[in-house]
């Protein structure tokens, strides 16, 4: 099992853990035994951990499993009587199943009989633990969608399940899935059925050919250029190295022809963007309104960049009475421009000229 990131590994219980945070998509090459058996002894600390009950809870579950074990001669065949009595209790899987109350596997095996994946691998796992039979519930994934365009499957959030695994003496953890015996066809059907989803129009055209092969060619798309793009780490650098021709220690040509694209690659982008990137000039109006700002900055009279001008001049005009006389008529002038016609020569002419002759008075001037 080839994992290259050094900082994944194994658990003792075959989990994939990471001591970092993930915060983007990563790829790992497993190899899966799925019919592998142990010969040895569960350890006596995991047996007790998987043969743990909570204290005083769910008595009907616990006085069921003890009649189902003592009705059978060994542990594999208590497995098959509790798997058994799922199949035949009358259970439903529903992903929208009543509350349960305390004792909650109680309610479920006697009372709702309604529950999806997790409700009935954590009744089998109390099943199991009660009649001495160590187990535990596993979560994972169950299906996917092969995408034939990329040859790989796809697994989804929304393919998550539940499932238990008991240990057997010569055999180790073998797997068991509750849910198969409740309901066979959950193994087979969609997120669209599961949710209650009736097969109309919007579920025929989800399952249109054409727009499936748009969608899987999409995401083939998506995962080629996360492989072979944000995946493309230093040794598939140096294998392309290589296949371009340069040696191991040729650095220099390759530091050229890696600096000749990234220039190349630059005045592309500089020349695709330049109507982007030019900055656009202010119009006439604003350039003969910037200096006056200019001349009541250098007043200590300056405005705000979010302060419209007519509502700088009117604030002004408040405590300054002389600016009230000649900057308010020209700040109206502005807005008439601004918010009015702009297209008027002689009203824009008539304000340029006004705008370059105003001054701040003498006795607010700084």
């Amino acid at each position: 099992m080839p994992i290259e990131l050094p900082f994944v590994r194994f658990s003792s219980d075959y989990q994939l853990l990471t001591r970092r945070a993930i915060s983007q998509a990563q790829s790992y090459e497993l190899t899966s035994y799925p019919q592998a058996s142990s010969k040895d002894e569960l350890p006596a600390f995991a047996r007790r951990i998987d043969l743990a009950l909570p204290p005083q809870r769910n008595p009907r579950t616990l006085e069921l499993a003890r009649g189902l074990r003592a009705a059978v001669p060994d542990e594999a065949a208590f497995v098959s009587a509790a798997m058994v009595y799922l199949r035949d209790g009358g259970f439903v899987y529903t992903l929208a199943p009543q509350r349960l109350g305390r004792d909650a596997i109680d309610d479920l095996l006697f009372n709702t009989h309604q529950g999806f994946c997790a409700h009935y691998a954590s009744a089998f796992v109390t099943l199991m633990r009660a009649g001495g039979v160590p187990a535990r519930v596993v979560t994972g994934y169950l299906g996917g969608e092969w995408n034939r365009i990329g040859g790989y499957l796809t697994v989804r959030q929304s393919d998550a399940h539940a499932w238990a695994e008991v240990w057997l003496a010569g055999h180790g953890w073998v797997h068991t899935d509750p849910t198969a015996m409740v309901a066979p066809d959950r193994l087979t059907r969609g997120q669209f059925e599961l949710t209650g989803g009736r097969a109309g129009d919007g579920a025929r055209l989800l399952r249109a050919p054409w727009l499936m092969n748009t969608l899987q060619a999409w995401d083939a798309l998506n995962a080629w250029w996360q492989d072979e793009i944000v995946g493309f780490n230093f040794a598939r650098q140096l294998d392309l190295a290589r296949w371009l021709g340069f040696a191991d220690r040729d650095w220099q040509a390759l530091a050229m022809v890696l600096g000749i694209s990234l220039i190349a690659w630059m005045l592309w982008m500089a020349w695709t963007l330049r109507h982007a990137l030019r900055a656009t000039r202010p119009d006439a109006i604003a350039r003969a309104w910037r200096g006056v700002d200019k001349r009541l900055a250098r007043a200590g009279l300056g405005r705000a960049p979010h302060e419209p001008v007519l509502a700088h001049a009117q604030g002004l005009a408040r405590t300054r009475p002389a600016l009230a006389a000649t900057l308010v008529p020209l700040a109206n002038h502005y807005s008439q421009l601004r918010y009015g016609n702009p297209d008027d020569p002689a009203a824009l002419r008539d304000f340029i000229r006004r705008a370059r002759a105003w001054r701040v008075p003498q006795e607010d001037a700084a």
